[in-house]
């Protein structure tokens, strides 16, 4: 195997751990698709996830300031957290608000 294999394979198994972050994550899917040029399939294909799990993962290294905190901290779950990453970040703060004080 080549460094770079080896390389995956570790990025892989490390992504398979129960206790990983979903930004820790989704930097590591940033960092095979980026940087050793894997597509969102074959990222997926490598961890049995789908492809659109893969998607939602990278859509949240879009989040910005206190957004980012909040699915850091647990206030809000991946899928707010993709939702708010959806928009412009200068608006991800006035998001949040939105969805933490619906009642």
């Amino acid at each position: 195997l080549t460094d770079a294999q080896m390389l995956d394979i570790m990025l892989a198994e490390n992504l398979q751990r129960d206790d990983v972050s979903p930004l820790d994550e989704a930097r590591a899917m940033h960092q095979l698709r980026d940087q050793h040029g894997k597509t969102t399939k074959q990222i997926a294909k490598m961890l049995g996830a789908s492809e659109r799990h893969v998607s939602a993962r990278l859509q949240l290294l879009g989040l910005t300031g206190r957004a980012r905190d909040a699915l850091i901290s647990g206030d809000i779950g991946c899928e707010l957290g993709v939702l708010i990453a959806a928009y412009p970040p200068a608006v991800h703060s006035i998001a949040l608000d939105a969805v933490l004080h619906t009642d």
